[in-house]
């Protein structure tokens, strides 16, 4: 969604290109976007260690003159070694 609203700031710019990226992390099949604060990145990387996961990397191109969208998804699948707490807390 964000590609296409900036997408919508560049209309009468000839030629632009808008590309859009994102990913999310499926751990045990719940769905992780980025951490809000430390103290979540902290937990995420605890629950992470020693567990594997999917990852799917979404992208979109946005061509504003021609008024075309390509969308695509990668999937992943990531394994995560174990990490200690001390190691968590320094990264």
């Amino acid at each position: 969604h964000k590609a296409q609203t900036v997408a919508t700031q560049f209309n009468t710019v000839n030629n632009a290109l808008i590309l859009g990226c994102d990913s999310v992390l499926s751990i045990n099949g719940e769905i992780h976007g980025k951490p809000a604060n430390p103290e979540e990145a902290i937990a995420r990387w605890q629950q992470m260690r020693g567990n594997q996961g999917i990852l799917y990397t979404g992208h979109a191109l946005i061509d504003v003159s021609q008024d075309k969208t390509v969308v695509k998804c990668g999937i992943t699948k990531v394994y995560f070694t174990q990490v200690s707490d001390q190691a968590i807390a320094a990264y």
